[in-house]
């Protein structure tokens, strides 16, 4: 377990950076039950820091029952929390593998990853969209039909910024969705909008850097930052989107590498920021040479016929805004295909930083993609999928309204795969979550999307992950759950 702290550009103490680090590895399961923590006076000589200041981070954590301390044993973590990890096939008897706890590793945060592993029969965790409306049977019989006519497509690797094809084919794409006009030679394909993040944070973000970031956030880019190290700075997302003054105030601290936002249908919330918003963030990037990293998984979704703004790449001329594009919710995740649109260095560097993760995306799948995108499929295919999920989202909201009334509060999303949900304060989703497995429902505690200080009674609930008996019958246990524990 590797900490490190910020003694320069940090806004928490020394304290709350110790407490943070390792309740960011609990929750993340990174720690496991039972693990002993280093004493006191070894966690203090290794940071540099003050026995006082690390008994104090560890009086936290046991004060608020995420470790226990026995004198003259040491500190380990609480075995209370084991009843929150998913199912998983238990791997026999770990302790001779108890030597491996002496190897520090860098990872600080892991906790997307704990979310996607329920095999609860009612999954309203992962926000991906329900399989039969998706391409899957076109692509499947492309895929085949491409390995029929050419076997050596399974024994080639294709150049790291993707087939050029597909790269022309996303170009028209984006302009003619967005008017969006970007070189080809500018985009790169990634493994999911998720690699995106990735590679930016491999590329240009190290210990200690600051990056801003909304909150709440999606949790698989809080995961991406904490993971080099990032000391991450929030600004709290509005109705509007995230909030410019709080982003101006960090900025005029500090000197922010990064901006990473979410400005459509944001996740989890489902925000929208406006046009004029999107304008004023890339004048404070350029105000204050920050780059900014749009993720832009699932613009294309929305509902009402209400279409969002066009993304703040648009806008976009000396190159601060990184944008990040997916295909996959809306066409397949296993395929795993998203773009990258970046300029100059900044690009460059990213395409450097691909070839290191993976080399390039496999070409049979970006071969598929393309097939559809060329077909006459792909525009009816989102307008039937909207319609889908607009249908959804609806039915979710008047089975909430008749049976749950005043209990939660929440935002109507106008696109977008999830409802954002906040119970009363003194309820625990977590908790809930325990009961909810339970019962064979699943969703996403909204802790894992705040960054430090985490929320406990938020919830985010996709409704695109299930067949429509499923959404009947877990909006059913879910609301049933809901009464019983707010009694």
């Amino acid at each position: 377990m590797k900490i490190e702290l910020s003694r320069d550009n940090s806004s928490m103490s020394l304290v709350d950076q110790i407490y943070f680090e390792i309740l960011e590895r609990i929750e993340s399961r990174l720690l496991q039950k039972g693990a002993l923590l280093p004493s006191v006076r070894k966690l203090a000589k290794d940071l540099n820091v003050s026995v006082v200041t690390v008994h104090k981070a560890y009086t936290r954590l046991a004060k608020e029952g995420y470790i226990n301390i026995y004198k003259g044993k040491g500190a380990y973590i609480n075995e209370r929390y084991e009843n929150m990890k998913p199912n998983r096939e238990k791997g026999g008897d770990l302790s001779s593998f108890d030597w491996q706890q002496n190897i520090e590793d860098y990872i600080h945060r892991a906790q997307l990853v704990q979310h996607l592993q329920f095999s609860n029969p009612i999954q309203f965790a992962t926000s991906v969209i329900y399989h039969k409306l998706l391409p899957t049977r076109f692509l499947a019989e492309t895929m085949k039909l491409l390995v029929d006519n050419d076997p050596t497509i399974l024994a080639r690797y294709c150049e790291t910024q993707g087939d050029s094809e597909l790269r022309e084919e996303m170009q028209k794409f984006l302009n003619r969705v967005y008017r969006l006009h970007v070189p080809f030679e500018n985009m790169m394909i990634t493994s999911g909008v998720q690699q995106g993040i990735d590679l930016v944070a491999r590329s240009f973000i190290g210990p200690g850097d600051v990056v801003i970031m909304e909150q709440p956030c999606f949790t698989g880019a809080i995961d991406a930052m904490r993971g080099r190290g990032a000391n991450i700075l929030t600004a709290p997302v509005k109705q509007d989107g995230i909030c410019l003054q709080t982003i101006e105030e960090i900025c005029d601290r500090l000197k922010p590498k990064l901006i990473y936002t979410n400005p459509t249908f944001q996740n989890p919330t489902g925000t929208v920021m406006s046009e004029q918003n999107r304008k004023t963030l890339l004048e404070i990037a350029e105000k204050y040479g920050i780059l900014i990293v749009e993720d832009d998984a699932v613009g294309d979704l929305y509902f009402d016929d209400e279409i969002p703004p066009k993304p703040i790449k648009y806008w976009d001329r000396n190159g601060h805004v990184i944008y990040l594009k997916g295909f996959s919710k809306p066409l397949s995740p296993g395929c795993r295909i998203a773009t990258l649109v970046a300029s100059g260095v900044v690009f460059e560097r990213l395409v450097a930083a691909k070839a290191t993760a993976d080399i390039c995306n496999p070409l049979l799948t970006q071969k598929a993609i393309l097939s559809f995108l060329r077909s006459d499929k792909m525009f009816p295919h989102l307008e039937k999928l909207r319609i889908a999920l607009e249908v959804r989202r609806d039915r979710l909201k008047n089975y909430f309204s008749t049976h749950l009334g005043d209990l939660i509060t929440y935002r109507q999303p106008q696109g977008g795969l999830n409802v954002w949900i906040e119970l009363p304060c003194k309820y625990n989703a977590e908790q809930l979550l325990y009961k909810a497995v339970e019962h064979n429902v699943s969703f996403l505690p909204g802790s894992a999307c705040f960054v430090k200080d985490p929320q406990r009674n938020f919830i985010r609930l996709s409704f695109s992950s299930v067949s429509d008996k499923e959404l009947d019958e877990g909006a059913e246990r879910f609301a049933n759950l809901i009464r019983s524990s707010l009694k």
